[in-house]
C-alpha cells in the first residue's frame, strides 16, 4: 500500500540515520552487544631440555583466556553536515572474563620466541609443530 510504504520510508529516514537524537545514533554510539576476544597459549613444557639439549619441543595448549572488548562508548563524535560524515574515537579496553576462561589472568607460561625458534626449527624438520 503506497501510504503504508511512505510511512515506513519516513520512519526509516527519521530513525535509521546517524544523527544525534535518533535510535540508530544511540545504538551506534554504544552498542548493546558485547564482543569477546579469546586467546589460546601454547605453553612449552620442557624449556630446559630444549635450551640445553635441543630436545623436541613439547607444548600444551592452554586457554581460552576470554576478554570482553568493545564495551566502551565512542568518544569525540563530530558530524560534518557538508560531507555527511561522522568522525569519532573508539576507546580500547578489555576486561578479563573468568567465567568464560580456563585459568586465571595471572597464569604464567613459557612460550617460544619465533625469532629464535625459526632457525632451530628449519634446521631440524622433526621439530616442526
Amino acid at each position: 500500500m503506497p501510504v503504508g510504504d511512505m510511512l515506513i520510508q519516513k520512519t526509516i529516514k527519521k530513525e535509521a540515520v546517524l544523527e544525534e537524537g535518533t535510535i540508530a545514533f544511540k545504538n551506534w554510539v554504544k552498542t548493546g552487544t558485547e564482543v569477546y576476544r579469546q586467546f589460546w597459549i601454547f605453553d612449552v613444557q620442557n624449556p630446559e631440555e630444549v635450551a640445553i639439549n635441543s630436545s623436541v619441543i613439547k607444548v600444551e595448549q592452554r586457554g581460552p583466556y576470554t576478554y570482553r572488548v568493545r564495551y566502551l562508548a565512542k568518544e569525540n563524535i563530530t558530524q560534518d553536515p557538508e560531507t555527511h560524515t561522522i568522525s569519532f574515537l573508539q576507546p580500547n579496553g578489555a576486561i578479563f572474563e573468568p567465567s568464560l576462561s580456563v585459568g586465571r589472568e595471572n597464569d604464567t607460561f613459557t612460550v617460544l620466541s619465533l625469532a629464535v625458534a625459526e632457525p632451530i626449527m628449519s634446521s631440524h624438520p622433526a621439530h616442526h609443530l
